[in-house]
């Protein structure tokens, strides 16, 4: 953390393209990996700007998804809500039906997907960071000042 902050510091003030204002960060997709991210960025001090092409976050209902009890240190204390199961372990099957057992010494949660990607997207929110839905991100360019999204 103290790297990013140090980051931050290098970093040339926030300006315009146009009227628009710039950010630091931009995050595209607003799933676990991308909200998680903007969240900690946020907390660092860092203008952060998420985009998802969905207009609900979380929607539609994505797959189950299991996380270690250590993840929380990451994402921060995930809510009774957001969980549908709490688990010791989990077998992973492979394609051709061979499978390994794998032990969580701390134990772990399947997750309602849907709910918890609502909470750490507004997670993310808490932190500073915003988070634009319904918005398709079609082009990266770059020019002498930085990246910008079209």
């Amino acid at each position: 953390m103290h790297a990013m902050r140090r980051v931050r510091k290098s970093l040339p003030s926030r300006g315009y393209k146009g009227d628009k204002p710039m950010n630091d960060v931009i995050v595209i997709g607003a799933g676990p990996a991308g909200t998680a991210c903007a969240k900690k960025l946020a907390e660092n001090g860092f203008s952060v700007k998420v985009f998802d092409k969905r207009a609900e976050i979380g929607s539609p209902k994505r797959c189950g998804e299991g996380l270690s009890e250590a993840s929380q240190q990451f994402v921060g204390k995930i809510p009774d809500r957001c969980i549908a199961h709490k688990i010791k372990g989990a077998r992973l099957y492979a394609p051709d039906g061979r499978y390994l057992d794998a032990i969580l010494s701390q134990g772990g949660f399947v997750l309602e997907r849907k709910v918890f990607d609502k909470w750490l997207a507004e997670e993310a929110v808490k932190a500073g960071a915003v988070v634009q839905a319904n918005t398709f991100i079609s082009d990266i360019e770059k020019d002498t000042r930085g990246y910008f999204v079209g």
